[in-house]
């Protein structure tokens, strides 16, 4: 969220309420389905727009190369506690999510 903020948000007249941050407040499941929640109810399981990097092992998102998480099929949003790189503990887009997006830059 930093990175984007930083880099687009506060640069454009996006109201704030049209922005959905993930609550690091919960534990990591909690989380992940707290915020696939968020995500279904504003945009009915489908994103207009991923914005995705790419790491130095080729992943993105945080989805890792020969990562378990990469066969996960029905959720939006899951959550991973053991990332080979830092942070071990993290909440993403899975590749469903993704791939139905309907734009993904």
């Amino acid at each position: 969220y930093r990175a984007v903020n930083d880099a687009l948000l506060r640069h454009v007249p996006i109201p704030l309420h049209h922005v959905h941050t993930i609550d690091v407040s919960l534990d990591l499941e909690a989380c992940a389905r707290a915020y696939a929640e968020t995500l279904m109810n504003v945009t009915g399981g489908v994103l207009d727009l991923v914005l995705l990097g790419m790491g130095e092992d080729g992943h993105t998102a945080s989805l890792f190369p020969g990562h378990a998480l990469l066969q996960e099929n029905k959720r939006m949003v899951a959550h991973i506690a053991d990332s080979p790189k830092p942070p071990p503990s993290r909440v993403t887009l899975t590749l469903p999510a993704i791939a139905a997006a309907r734009s993904i830059a």
